[in-house]
């Protein structure tokens, strides 16, 4: 990582952050979907479905797709 960055938060995006930020979120999901399944009795039903396609898909595909989207937005108006 560019040492100019940390110390300057006006040098634009960094694809690390964003990319580290998403694992972050990730893994927080992977741990709120051990813990779903395990509070919707540990079996798989229509239930448990339904709350990780939920957790997963909706949750997590947007938070992925709202990252990706402001960090071309924070390339295109900060020109980097």
């Amino acid at each position: 990582m560019n040492p100019s960055r940390k110390n300057n938060p006006a040098a634009g995006p960094s694809f690390e952050g964003y990319l580290y930020a998403n694992l972050f979120f990730w893994t927080v999901l992977v741990l709120a979907g051990v813990v779903g399944y395990f509070t919707c009795g540990a079996i798989w039903d229509d239930v448990t479905q339904g709350a990780m396609e939920f957790l997963f898909v909706i949750v997590g595909g947007g938070f992925t797709l709202v990252s990706v989207l402001d960090y071309f937005y924070e390339i295109k108006t900060t020109g980097r």
